[in-house]
């Protein structure tokens, strides 16, 4: 069987503190980005829309330390648990040491 080409759309990624500014909105973003970036061209099909929620912090060395992903699809949450834990992005100091709720959703791509 062929397998399907992944398209991952990050809906948001917020905190209760992450909106305090725009200079936040625009850091988070660019946060964001880097992780879809690094959950492209995931290795498994998906047949219908998956949901999931991922958690964690941003340490003060600019690495990402999941700490939940709650999905339906257990291949998904080792999924994203795998790529995205210890891995290091490029983070202006006012996101980093703060816990991140950020959901996920995996969509077929025709």
């Amino acid at each position: 069987m062929k397998k399907l080409a992944l398209f991952i759309v990050i809906v948001a990624l917020g905190s209760s503190t992450l909106f305090a500014s725009s200079t936040d909105r625009i850091e988070t973003k660019q946060l964001r980005e880097q992780i879809v970036k690094l959950l492209e061209n995931a290795p498994f099909n998906v047949e219908e829309e998956i949901n999931a929620k991922i958690e964690f912090v941003l340490t003060k060395n600019s690495e990402i330390i999941i700490t939940n992903v709650q999905s339906n699809n257990e291949l998904v949450s080792m999924y994203v648990m795998n790529k995205l834990n210890y891995q290091k992005v490029s983070a202006i100091n006012t996101l980093k040491m703060r816990f991140y709720s950020m959901p996920l959703k995996i969509v077929r791509n025709f």
